[in-house]
């Protein structure tokens, strides 16, 4: 796993670990929210998960391929 925000040692760790529980929580309630996904998927990419984070950036433009927010 790269090092980075998931990184046990990076004090930032800790609110992307909350921040994807939070955006994961909310997508249960409303998956097709853009809102949601771009935070689950800043949230995956901060703490190493890559894969994760592309498939959900996939998720989020196959609902608005225009959406200039998903799309940078």
């Amino acid at each position: 796993s790269p090092a980075g925000a998931g990184d046990r040692s990076d004090p930032a760790g800790p609110l992307f670990r909350e921040a994807l529980s939070c955006a994961s929580s909310a997508l249960r309630l409303q998956p097709a929210s853009l809102p949601g996904l771009s935070q689950r998927a800043i949230a995956q990419r901060e703490l190493g998960s890559l894969d994760e984070a592309r498939d959900t950036l996939t998720r989020a433009l196959a609902l608005s391929p225009d959406e200039p927010e998903t799309l940078a």
